[in-house]
C-alpha cells in the first residue's frame, strides 16, 4: 500500500482537497484518477456524487473499492485512460496531485477528455515547482527530494504556472477556475538554510509571482465548450500574513538602496563627482610624473657636477702631490747648498775674520 493516505477536512481552506471537493460541487458522476484508498471520494460521496477510480496500487485500490463505486487498477503511462470507461460517463475527471507523476500528463488529460459528458470538465491539482522554498533552496546548490510535498521522489514532470497553463492549452482545454493553495518559502518541508541565504534575497523570493503557491488546482473545459475568456488570475485559498522575521529588515534596507540607485539626480551627482574625483587623480599623477622627471634631471645634473668635482679633485690631489715630492726635493737642494756653503773656503775665511776682530 502506498503512503498517500489521509482524511479530507473540509474545514480547511488551504487544502487541495478542500478546493476540489468545491470545484467537483454535488451530485455529479466523477472519476477520481490515482484515487490512492478512496479518501477524496468519500468526500464527494457526502456530497452526493457518485464516484468511481483508477489506482496503480493494488492494495489501495483494494481499499478504495471499499468506499467507490468502481475501481479499476492501471499504470498511466502505460494504459489509455479512456480505454478504462466508456467515453461520455463523467462530469468531472479528478487529477489530484497525479499529473506529476505521469511521463507524459498532456496524453492523460487529452484521453480523459474523451471520458466528459458535454458541459464536463477535469479538476487539477499540481505542485508549483517554482516555489519560494525550492527557488531558496536552489540558490544554495540544493534539490533533496522527500517521500512527499514539492519534491517528491517519485515525480517525474514538473510545472510552473505558465508550463501548467500552456499544457492545457495544448491539450485542447480552457482553464475556467484557477485557485492556489499558498505557504510562505520558509514554511515548507523544502529544507533550506536561512543562515547561509545574503541580505534580501528571501525578501525578493516572497515579491515574485506564485513564489507562495504550494499547488494550483484548476477547473479546465474543453475549449470548443467554452465561451467566456480563459481564467489566468490565481486566487489563492487564504491569506497569508504578513512576515515579521529579520528577513523583512534586510529586504527593506536593501530595496532602500537599489532604489537610492536607481534615483536619476542621485546616480547623476555621484556620476559627476566620480568623474571630478578622476580628473583630479590623474592631474594628480600627471603632476607627480613632471616632477618626478624634473628630479630625476636634477639628479642626472647632480651625478654630472659631482663626477667634474671627483675628477677635479683627484688632479688636484696628483697636483699636490707633485708639488710636495718638488718641495722636498728643493729642501734637500737647499740642504746641500747650505752644508756646502757651512763647509767651503769662503766659510773658513769667515771664521779666521771673526776671530780676529774678537782678538
Amino acid at each position: 500500500m502506498s503512503h498517500y493516505k489521509t482524511t479530507v477536512q473540509t474545514q480547511i481552506r488551504n487544502s487541495s482537497h478542500t478546493i476540489i471537493v468545491d470545484m467537483v460541487g454535488p451530485d455529479a458522476d466523477v472519476l477520481d484518477v490515482g484515487c490512492a484508498s478512496g479518501y477524496q471520494g468519500a468526500a464527494l460521496i457526502e456530497r452526493g456524487c457518485r464516484v468511481s477510480g483508477v489506482e496503480i496500487d493494488e492494495a489501495d485500490a483494494a481499499e478504495a473499492r471499499k468506499v467507490l463505486r468502481e475501481v479499476k487498477v492501471a499504470d498511466l503511462d502505460r494504459t489509455e485512460l479512456d480505454s478504462l470507461f466508456e467515453p461520455g460517463s463523467f462530469d468531472r475527471v479528478i487529477f489530484g496531485d497525479v499529473l506529476e507523476h505521469l511521463r507524459d500528463p498532456e496524453r492523460a488529460v487529452r484521453r480523459a477528455m474523451r471520458l466528459l459528458r458535454p458541459g464536463g470538465s477535469v479538476v487539477i491539482s499540481v505542485p508549483n515547482v517554482a516555489h519560494g522554498s525550492v527557488r531558496l533552496a536552489l540558490l544554495q546548490g540544493s534539490w533533496e527530494y522527500s517521500d512527499t510535498g514539492l519534491l517528491d521522489r517519485t515525480h517525474v514532470s514538473f510545472f510552473t504556472y505558465e508550463s501548467l497553463l500552456h499544457m492545457l492549452r495544448e491539450a485542447g482545454l480552457t482553464v475556467t477556475d484557477l485557485r492556489a493553495t499558498v505557504f510562505d518559502p520558509l514554511a515548507t518541508e523544502v529544507p533550506v538554510d536561512q543562515g547561509r541565504l545574503p541580505a534580501g534575497v528571501v525578501s525578493w523570493v516572497r515579491s515574485q509571482p506564485y513564489a507562495d503557491v504550494y499547488q494550483f488546482v484548476l477547473t479546465a473545459s474543453p475549449s470548443s465548450e467554452v465561451t467566456s475568456p480563459e481564467v489566468t488570475t490565481v486566487s489563492p485559498a487564504d491569506i497569508l500574513p504578513a512576515p515579521t522575521d529579520d528577513f523583512v529588515a534586510e529586504g527593506e534596507l536593501v530595496e532602500a538602496a537599489l532604489v537610492a540607485a536607481q534615483d536619476v539626480d542621485s546616480a547623476a551627482a555621484q556620476l559627476l563627482d566620480l568623474r571630478h574625483r578622476l580628473v583630479v587623480a590623474r592631474d594628480h599623477a600627471v603632476g607627480q610624473e613632471a616632477e618626478l622627471a624634473n628630479l630625476r634631471e636634477h639628479l642626472a645634473h647632480q651625478q654630472g657636477t659631482l663626477d667634474f668635482l671627483n675628477e677635479e679633485l683627484h688632479k688636484s690631489h696628483v697636483d699636490a702631490q707633485g708639488a710636495h715630492a718638488g718641495w722636498a726635493r728643493a729642501n734637500e737642494e737647499v740642504q746641500a747648498l747650505q752644508h756646502k756653503l757651512d763647509s767651503g773656503p769662503a766659510a773658513l775665511a769667515r771664521r779666521a775674520a771673526r776671530r780676529a776682530r774678537g782678538n
